[in-house]
């Protein structure tokens, strides 16, 4: 039932719950519950994206406004850097797949420029998870892919000797 206009109920019934709770345990530390709660918005607000990406475009938004706020509380948790990674990859590639036949070459100039700013705007998040988590399958392909995308070369292939690596000591 998570909508634009309910966005804000989960952080204000949480902010209750910390507060009845503090009562019981005062001094207790909320932060890796805080972490989870916009990790979990923004996991929400990503299905919403993805019913229909031209109209829920604001949601993306929020997805990564979320992720985000989950990183600034702990830059160090695995699953917000990856997930954010992810996401900005992602709707990359969305504007990519939407080039046809009838793309004009100036928008199709415009969605490539704008596609390397969203595979820019994750590599380093990728990259910082896979310095919590190195050399994870999943992540070293999320590099690969970053990088391939970027038609970065060099580092594509360190990436997929990394990756051949993996594979070959039975994978994670």
């Amino acid at each position: 039932s998570l909508s634009y206009d309910n966005i804000d109920e989960p952080i204000v019934f949480f902010e209750k719950y910390k507060a009845l709770d503090a009562v019981a345990n005062p001094g207790k530390s909320y932060i890796q519950q805080d972490v989870e709660i916009f990790m979990n918005l923004g996991k929400g607000c990503r299905l919403i994206y993805e019913k229909d990406m031209e109209q829920n475009v604001a949601y993306f938004d929020l997805v990564v406004e979320f992720y985000k706020k989950a990183l600034e509380l702990n830059p160090e948790e695995y699953s917000a850097n990856h997930n954010l990674a992810i996401n900005l990859y992602n709707r990359g590639v969305f504007k990519i797949r939407k080039i046809n036949h009838n793309t004009e070459i100036f928008e199709l100039i415009s969605i490539q420029e704008e596609c390397v700013i969203y595979f820019k705007r994750s590599l380093p998040w990728m990259l910082k998870a896979n310095e919590l988590n190195e050399n994870r399958e999943e992540t070293v392909k999320g590099i690969l892919a970053i990088y391939r995308s970027l038609s970065n070369e060099e580092q594509a292939m360190f990436y997929e000797d990394q990756l051949e690596l993996i594979l070959k000591n039975g994978g994670e």
